[in-house]
This record gives structure tokens, C-alpha cells and sequence, in this order.
């Protein structure tokens, strides 16, 4: 008999269904604007989705309901995170090479949430524009509260290389989301004044 749990692994498919009701498409769209570090952002296809994309890995948010065209998974927002490489997957558990009994719920649920800190979402979600203007404000001051405020309004259309080409040095966008992250805020400004739900992950929203 094979024993799988001792197979070394060359790819992994994690994922997470977060249910968020109505507010799937905002999601989306909010995570378009946010960036991965080293890796390229793109839409992620069958459904409206975005990935952050590179070659030995990939995180990927998308419409469940759009993708399977199933109602009962209406209001899922589904994240897949995959590895394309032994090596990088064993570096995941701290093994030269993994084997699926690594990959415990523990494990999982820490990897996941390295994802949603890496794009600054975790334990928070975007809020609307006048929300932010005044908790950056009341954070840093009216000077440098409305100059982070107009950094990040020029983030929701510009990514942070598009704005280094146009001249602005990569000391001032380091520095400026370090201070936006650090009062608590996304990359991100939503366009509802309605609070979107934050993405939590959870032991029921794993998927074997």
C-alpha cells in the first residue's frame, strides 16, 4: 500500500472561501489595486478575479457563483494559493522536501494569513474615501494626513511602479505606505460608504 502523506510534493493548491455576501464584486476590485511584493498582478480568468503572478507561485481571488455558475455559492469570494516548485514548497514547512503530511491545519491557516498580510488585508478591509481622509488626518496631522491621502488616491490608478516611472522616487512610496499601513488602512479606498466585510480565515472556510 502507498503511503501519500510520505509522496514529496512538486505543486499546492490552498485555498479559502470567504463569504461576503453582496459585496464580492467590490472585493474584486479592490484587490486589483493592491499589490503583491515581487509579483505581477493580472486578471484571473474563468471569472472576474485578479492573481498575483509569478513563476514558481500565485495567489488568485475570484466569484466562486461566477465561476461554477452554482447559486449555492452565491456571496464566495474564493482565494487559491499554488507553489510550482519542490524546493520553495519544502522551504514553506522548513524541509528540504514536503510531503502532504506537513501541510496540517495549522500550517495552512498560517500560510493563508501570510498571504492577506502581504497584501495588507489582514484584519482589515478597505474603507471609504472620507474614512480615511480623516483617520490619517487624525493620525498624522492635516499636512501630512492630506499629502498620504493624495498618494493614496493616486495609488487607486497608478500601481507603484507606474508611479516610479512618472518620477517619484521609491524612498517616498516606501515610506508613504509604511505610514498608511501603519494607521491601519489598505492600499485601497472603497467606493461604499458600507463597510466591507474583512477577510477572516477560518477552519470552515478551508478547502480540502
Amino acid at each position: 500500500m502507498v503511503d501519500l502523506n510520505k509522496g514529496s510534493l512538486y505543486r499546492v493548491d490552498l485555498c479559502h472561501n470567504f463569504q461576503v455576501g453582496e459585496n464580492v464584486p467590490e472585493w474584486i476590485q479592490q484587490l486589483k489595486i493592491l499589490e503583491y511584493p515581487r509579483r505581477k498582478t493580472k486578471p484571473y480568468y474563468p471569472s472576474e478575479g485578479v492573481q498575483y503572478y509569478s513563476k514558481k507561485a500565485s495567489l488568485s481571488f475570484y466569484d466562486k457563483e461566477a465561476e461554477t455558475r452554482d447559486p449555492n455559492a452565491h456571496g464566495i469570494l474564493r482565494m487559491e494559493a499554488s507553489w510550482r516548485d519542490k524546493k520553495m514548497i519544502g522551504k514553506l514547512v522548513g524541509k528540504p522536501l514536503a510531503t502532504i503530511g506537513d501541510f496540517t491545519s495549522e500550517v495552512v491557516f498560517s500560510l493563508l494569513n501570510v498571504h492577506l498580510e502581504k497584501l495588507g488585508i489582514k484584519d482589515r478591509a478597505p474603507i471609504d474615501s472620507l474614512a480615511t481622509l480623516r483617520i490619517l488626518m487624525e493620525k498624522f496631522g492635516s499636512e501630512q494626513g492630506v499629502r498620504l491621502y493624495g498618494y493614496l488616491n493616486a495609488r487607486q490608478n497608478a500601481s507603484s511602479k507606474e508611479m516610479k516611472v512618472m518620477g517619484m522616487s521609491k524612498q517616498t512610496i516606501s515610506r508613504s505606505q509604511k505610514l498608511i499601513k501603519a494607521a491601519g488602512l489598505c492600499m485601497s479606498i472603497a467606493e461604499s460608504v458600507f463597510t466591507l466585510p474583512t477577510l477572516v480565515i477560518t477552519p470552515r472556510g478551508i478547502v480540502e
